[in-house]
């Protein structure tokens, strides 16, 4: 029974210390914020990056979450820009279209810890008309 209680309390505290150095605790989920737009479906969206003016596009294009009351979801920014982000904010326009007009153009603002980006600012729900 020692033996058992020892092995189990091993294995939790390798569990526990084996993240990193820094003793945070990561979870293995990939972040995506999207944009929840109700009305028309955008033709086009894409996210700006205002410092180095790059655009940035979801490699997952065809695909539109929807929420509980029937909204599609468009990605914003999601965890692949987490080490690019880590330790400061930054500020990001998505710009929703449909057939080549600018429907939506909103400003965010994000950043990024050890783990996940995270949004500071910036609608989650936009109604489009």
């Amino acid at each position: 029974m020692k033996t058992l209680f020892l092995s189990i309390f091993t294995f939790v505290a390798i569990l526990l210390t084996s993240c990193d150095d820094t003793g945070t605790m990561c979870t293995t989920e990939f972040i995506t914020y999207n944009l929840y737009v109700k009305g028309d479906t955008l033709t086009d969206f894409y996210t700006i990056r205002i410092s180095t003016n790059d655009t940035i596009r979801d490699l997952n294009e065809g695909y539109f979450p929807s929420d509980n009351y029937g909204r599609r979801g468009y990605a914003i920014l999601n965890d692949g820009y987490r080490k690019i982000l880590n330790g400061k904010k930054e500020g990001f326009i998505f710009i929703g279209k449909i057939d080549d007009q600018i429907v939506i153009q909103e400003l965010y603002i994000f950043g990024a810890g050890e783990c996940h980006v995270y949004k500071e600012s910036g609608k989650e729900i936009i109604e489009v008309e």
